[in-house]
């Protein structure tokens, strides 16, 4: 089992839960940077974000 939120309680579940963590903060500044950018007719452009992947014991590691 594994999630992708990398909340902090994900760590404390039991298992401890693999989880994906995501930039959000980052996330949610490129998307109104595009909507600002959308409003002013840029044409907008495609992102990758990087992740961490957390892996703990719900993936049947030990």
């Amino acid at each position: 089992m594994a999630s992708f939120d990398g909340s902090a309680e994900s760590e404390y579940s039991w298992p401890p839960l693999t989880t994906v963590e995501q930039p959000v903060a980052l996330m949610a500044e490129a998307a109104v940077a595009a909507l600002v950018g959308a409003s002013r007719g840029e044409k907008p452009r495609h992102r990758i974000f990087d992740t961490t992947l957390h892996v703990r014991q719900s993936c049947g590691c030990p």
